[in-house]
This record gives structure tokens, C-alpha cells and sequence, in this order.
């Protein structure tokens, strides 16, 4: 062992003070709101039964707490309010075939600490439409489609959630946050969206780790690990000036990358192995070719898994 540590050059020793831990899901506190807080399960005294009854005879600033339980519900919220489990392992909520489980469709509204079933479903767990300065945090998600769905909605943090057997799909979405999620099975797609910040997410074993279409401008992607998937990144053709930097494509099965535009910047990444020398990055679409370069690839990993 001295042997070893010894002959690591200061190079080496460099390259390794440089990586990033990749964060580790973890329950997170929420803000709690300074309203009226509502009890949803338990043997407390005024305790509701269903979660839709609560949030109903709620009000916007309002605290809805969910005791652990399985509850066969498919939610409606429309007002803003701190929706909580008591743990993302025993609060359980599972709806029927072709719902959205939780559809989210008000500003400034708060989700966390939940298991949400999807499963044999071609619905969407996680629905938010029309709804700004949200947090979806710390759940649990099982499915078989779409996960957590941004469509129209802004400036919405969607972080440190396990996604398994479902996606994160953001459509006509700008200025979010996707942070520190674990996907597997599924991956992230990215469509008509712009100034979103995708940072320190593990996406594994998935047919495209993250897929960018449509008109993507300006999008901050660092951090990530894609891993054993067919496609790590699939850029479209619309895509212009979304930065890809200091990512690590691991054991993807075709290509880490593939792209349809030569106008985004790619820096730092780690492409399965050491390089030295810029790693070229290149797509085509009939006889059109498409080339980039990362023109400082990593010779290490960023990140490291924990």
C-alpha cells in the first residue's frame, strides 16, 4: 500500500483533489409554511382519511402532512401549500391505470418525502402545468412512463428524488433546476426548453441518458453521471449554446454523445477513459454531417459515486 500511494505522481494527486462527490439522496428539510397544518392518516383527533380531502379544505400558505399509509388517490392541487410524508418509503401513493398521480397546476407549491407507484400505468406521476417556483424533492417514484412532467412551468426546483422505471421530461420550460435525481431505467429529455440547470444527477441504463430537442437554448448541464446507457447525450438540431462540461459518460453502449447542431459548448467531460487529445463529437442526418469538439476532455472522472 505505501508503495503504491508513493508512486502517485503530483499530477495524480492533482487530478483526484479535483473531483466532485456526486450528492447522495437524502431526506431535505422544506420550508414550512406559516399557515394552518392539516394531518392526513394517524390516530389524531380531526385526522383526515383522504389526501384530497385535506388539500381541499386547505388554503394558499397551508401545511397538508401525511402519516404513513398507502393511499389509492389520484390528487388535484390548486392552491400553493407544503404537501408532506412522513417518510418516502412508507408513505405510499398510488393511483389507476392512464392518471397523473399528483397533477400540480398552481404557483409555489411544495412536495416531498414521498413513494409514488405508477406502475403498469401509461400516466404521469408527477404532473406540473402552468406552475412557477414549485419544489418537488426527496420522493421515491415507481413507473412505467413520465415521472415528474414540467409543461409551462418556471423557475421550479426538482431535486434529489429516485426515479425508477420513469422519466424527467421538461416541454416549454424554462429556468428550473434538476439537481442531485437519480434515474434508472429512463432518462431526461429536455424539449423547447431554455436557461434550465441540470447538475449532479446519475441516469443509468436507459436507452439516452439525457435527450435535448426542439429549440434548447442557453441550458447549464454539469455535474452528471450517464452511465450504461445506449446514448449518453442526444443533442437535436435546435439546439444552440447549452453547455455540456464536466460530465462523465461511463460504459454507454454506442455513443456518449451524439449531436444534430455544431453550436453548443462542450468542455471537461470524461468520455469512458482518459484523453489526452480533443474528443470529437459528431452526428448526421442524411449526407449532412455534424461535428464538435471537446477540446479539454478530463483524464479522470469528475464525480464520484457514493
Amino acid at each position: 500500500m505505501i508503495k503504491k500511494l508513493l508512486s502517485i505522481t503530483i499530477v495524480q494527486l492533482i487530478l483526484l483533489s479535483s473531483l466532485t462527490v456526486l450528492p447522495v439522496s437524502s431526506e431535505t428539510p422544506i420550508q414550512i409554511f406559516s399557515g394552518t397544518a392539516f394531518y392526513v392518516g394517524g390516530t389524531g383527533p380531526g385526522n383526515y382519511t383522504c389526501i384530497q380531502d385535506a388539500i381541499d379544505n386547505a388554503s394558499d400558505g397551508d401545511n397538508v402532512f401525511v402519516y404513513n399509509g398507502t393511499y389509492y388517490e389520484s390528487i388535484l392541487i390548486n392552491k400553493s401549500i407544503n404537501l408532506t410524508g412522513e417518510n418516502n418509503e412508507d408513505t405510499v401513493i398510488k393511483s389507476g391505470i392512464n392518471n397523473i398521480t399528483i397533477d400540480i397546476n398552481y404557483d409555489n407549491i411544495v412536495i416531498s418525502n414521498f413513494k409514488i407507484l405508477s406502475e403498469g400505468t401509461i400516466g404521469q406521476s408527477i404532473r406540473l402545468f402552468k406552475s412557477n417556483n414549485s419544489i418537488i424533492c426527496n420522493n421515491q417514484i415507481i413507473g412505467d412512463w413520465i415521472g415528474i412532467y414540467l409543461h409551462f412551468s418556471n423557475n421550479t426546483k426538482i431535486l434529489k428524488n429516485n426515479l425508477h422505471n420513469c422519466s424527467i421530461s421538461v416541454h416549454d420550460s424554462n429556468k428550473n433546476i434538476i439537481s442531485q435525481n437519480d434515474i434508472e431505467n429512463n432518462g431526461l429529455t429536455l424539449s423547447d426548453s431554455s436557461n434550465n440547470k441540470i447538475s449532479y444527477n446519475k441516469i443509468k441504463s436507459t436507452d439516452t441518458g439525457i435527450l435535448i430537442s426542439g429549440s434548447c437554448v442557453n441550458n447549464t448541464i454539469k455535474y452528471n453521471i450517464i452511465k450504461d446507457c445506449d446514448f449518453g447525450v442526444n443533442l437535436g438540431f435546435s439546439g444552440s449554446k447549452n453547455s455540456i462540461s464536466n460530465n462523465d459518460f461511463i460504459s454507454n453502449k454506442y455513443l456518449n454523445a451524439i449531436i444534430f447542431t455544431s453550436k453548443c459548448i462542450w468542455y471537461h467531460n470524461y468520455w469512458s477513459r482518459p484523453k489526452v487529445l480533443p474528443k470529437i463529437i459528431f452526428g448526421h442526418s442524411g449526407t449532412k454531417i455534424f461535428i464538435d469538439f471537446d477540446w479539454h476532455p478530463a483524464l479522470i472522472p469528475n464525480c464520484i459515486e457514493e
